[in-house]
């Protein structure tokens, strides 16, 4: 029996290290090449370790048993499956179909689904079964419920069963369950497995770690190679104790530490190693690397969100410049995928292609498309695809049969589907949901005459149910979600002050986007996604954005007040600083723009935990200000860094910043806007600190534009 826990640190190699132990346990002795178990905790992970050595070991055969702990409990489970009374075929549900059969039951016993959100009811299954509790204790225990939740529960395991399913949370349970009930399955298993081999083990839960302790047993050797400063899924049911309590775990297991680091300079490691030293909850490493200095982390507090954007374009494009480097080597990270938007927007506005990874791009997410289709649609009745979208989102008993009904009335008589809705009966419950809708639709559209695109829609979704939806979901996907309607509220209050467009303007700028976005060009684009998704991957430039306190660290941890929660945060962050091989960009805003408000955040105190020898702060004097014309308000006059690209700074600056913006706007000015192109001023109004100008653009017409909410350049006075 012999246990060893390989404490690795940040591009140290873990993985490597895996195979490598693999190799070597193969080499020394041929025969156990049939009795190792390697389990990873993605497919991608999997696959790359089978192919390594597969590669390393070519006499050998492709390995049987490297997977994840799915697939290894999912054979298990169809090897042995008469032992819990399944045939061999039994299906998998995964998340949808988790969310349809609980629909489903919810439905059956005539329960409203907007008081009982089926992804809430799935959210607390999963999390039970995932920590070994009996979903009823847990549910009585754990979480404040009725007992109409516990009904719920209960139906859909009994569903499951009938069915002759199991959810993910059940490949482990059962499998579990199988050892626990069965000792001659566990027999079998330990004598066919004596090595087993466990990669990120900092992010096993605890049904995992049990998994592991069962097959084991007295006999078997554990090899797990992790890093508690990694461990950054605990949302999921990861737990770091599961690293540190390791050789408490498996008695008398060797501890080997992976210190050196292949991937960062030593500035960037430097940094990051102080901040995460800030963690109570951790065991101290000492952090190495044979790679040069590098550059300094160059860290700017812009004046808003809008100047935060901006910044990062701008050193990407100082980044670009230089022909050695790659485009598919800078990333920008953010902590929330409400943040890509500006980001988004700034790319577009310089032709800079780009990618989310693991995300979508804001305007094609699921809440912004139902919410645009519901402006297409107040606008263009007869847009039969939006009707089609919207009319049961959120759900209102309308079913599939009824809409092919109602198709086919439409066509007959030659209308719409929204018009056909009066040529329909009303005796069923589905045709007088439909009704009801004609109605409140009709009303809704008489009454946003003369309405801003923001006021229009933010009607909509409340009277719609739709906001009310996702508050009733309770999820964190959803909270994420009503996080980007309010961003979208945002981008057309944006708008408004912008261009006091039309709802169908808006509709129409929005539409050119989408458009421009499916278009990829010239270099490779680079890549946004949430911190969290950026585990496993390394870039050369990496951009850290919302450095603010309630952003990064999220508020959440910070209202909670538990040490845990900002623990995790920190080894996010730690994560983060870590994928960057030679430089590091981090930024914050002072004021950061919400629909109807401005929040005001202090710089996280992440960025305070990185001692001075390792950061430029590029924060210019309070005095050199000057007003930002895209939000009308001071900002901070932008310095080049000599440190960083070797440019001189020049001082001179005009301090009358009201001459230095509005001189010259006046009529008979050529002008150009990045959307309606080149324009003459005809009229300007206001003061310098509220000026309107009227122009008439030579695509666009007549556009009467607030100057401190617009992007306008003169070209010619």
């Amino acid at each position: 029996m012999s246990f060893t826990v390989y404490k690795s640190s940040a591009g140290s190699g873990k993985t490597f290290t895996l195979v490598k132990e693999y190799i070597n346990l193969v080499l020394a002795d041929p025969n156990r090449y049939r009795h190792i178990l390697a389990i990873t905790f993605t497919n991608k992970a999997a696959n790359e370790m089978k192919e390594r050595v597969g590669h390393l070991l070519p006499s050998y055969g492709q390995p049987r048993w490297i997977g994840t702990f799915h697939s290894t409990c999912l054979r298990i489970l169809k090897e042995f499956h008469e032992k819990l009374g399944y045939i061999k075929d039994f299906s998998i549900y995964d998340d949808s179909d988790q969310i349809s059969l609980l629909k489903r039951v919810i439905a059956n016993l005539n329960l409203d689904p907007k008081k009982y959100s089926p992804k809430l009811v799935r959210f607390h299954i999963d999390r039970a079964k995932n920590e070994t509790i009996d979903i009823l204790d847990y549910l009585e225990h754990e979480v404040v419920v009725g007992d109409t939740t516990l009904d719920i529960v209960q139906h859909y395991q009994k569903a499951l069963l009938a069915n002759q399913a199991m959810d993910f949370g059940d490949l482990l349970g059962k499998t579990l369950q199988l050892l626990n009930e069965n000792s001659d399955v566990l027999r079998t298993l330990q004598n066919r497995w004596t090595r087993l081999l466990i990669d990120e083990y900092q992010d096993t839960n605890v049904i995992q770690k049990l998994l592991i302790q069962k097959l084991a047993g007295n006999q078997g050797i554990v090899c797990a190679v992790g890093d508690e400063d990694q461990s950054i899924y605990a949302w999921r049911g990861a737990r770091v104790e599961n690293m540190l309590t390791f050789p408490d775990d498996f008695s008398g297991a060797e501890i080997i530490k992976l210190e050196q680091n292949y991937r960062s300079t030593k500035r960037i490691l430097d940094a990051a190693n102080s901040v995460i030293q800030n963690n109570a909850g951790r065991r101290a490493k000492t952090l190495w690397t044979d790679n040069p200095e590098g550059d300094m982390i160059l860290f700017d507090h812009a004046e808003d969100d809008y100047g935060e954007s901006r910044f990062v374009l701008d050193q990407i494009q100082k980044i670009t410049n230089d022909p050695r480097n790659k485009t598919s080597e800078i990333a920008i990270f953010y902590r929330t995928h409400v943040q890509s938007r500006l980001l988004e927007e700034e790319c577009r506005r310089r032709n800079q292609n780009y990618t989310v990874l693991g995300g979508t791009r804001f305007f094609d997410r699921m809440e912004i498309k139902d919410t645009l289709a519901y402006l297409r649609f107040t606008l263009n009745p007869a847009d039969n695809i939006s009707f089609l979208r919207i009319v049961n989102t959120p759900s209102r008993g309308i079913g599939k049969q009824t809409l092919e009904n109602l198709g086919h009335i439409a066509g007959e008589n030659e209308l719409s589907m929204f018009d056909a809705i009066l040529k329909m009966p009303t005796q069923k419950k589905a045709e007088k949901a439909l009704y009801k809708f004609h109605q409140w639709f009709f009303g809704f559209r008489q009454d946003i005459e003369n309405k801003k695109p923001e006021e229009v829609t933010e009607a909509l979704l409340k009277e719609s149910g739709y906001e009310k939806m996702l508050e009733n979901e309770g999820t964190i996907e959803a909270e994420s979600r009503l996080e980007n309607l309010q961003e979208l509220l945002r981008s057309m209050e944006e708008f408004s002050q912008e261009t006091q467009g039309t709802l169908g303007e808006y509709l129409e700028r929005v539409s050119l986007i989408s458009d421009t976005d499916r278009i990829q060009t010239g270099a490779a684009p680079i890549v946004m996604m949430t911190v969290h998704n950026s585990k496993g991957l390394e870039f050369d430039h990496v951009f850290m954005v919302g450095m603010e306190e309630g952003i990064f660290p999220h508020q959440r941890a910070i209202e909670v007040s538990i040490q845990d929660e900002l623990e995790e945060e920190r080894r996010l962050c730690y994560v983060a600083m870590t994928r960057a091989r030679k430089q590091l960009f981090l930024s914050a805003a002072s004021r950061r723009h919400l629909y109807k408000g401005i929040q005001n955040n202090p710089v996280s105190r992440f960025v305070g935990e990185i001692p001075d020898q390792y950061l430029v702060r590029f924060q210019p004097p309070e005095s050199r200000i000057h007003r930002s014309p895209r939000s009308g308000r001071m900002r901070s006059r932008r310095i080049e860094v000599d440190e960083f690209f070797q440019e001189s700074y020049d001082e001179s600056y005009h301090e009358n910043y009201d001459h230095e913006i509005y001189e010259g706007y006046r009529p008979g000015t050529t002008v150009s806007h990045p959307e309606f192109g080149e324009g003459t001023i005809k009229k300007c109004e206001g003061n310098p600190g509220n000026l309107k100008i009227t122009v008439h653009f030579k695509m666009r017409g007549l556009k009467k534009l607030a100057l401190n909410f617009c992007q306008i350049e003169i070209i010619q006075r």
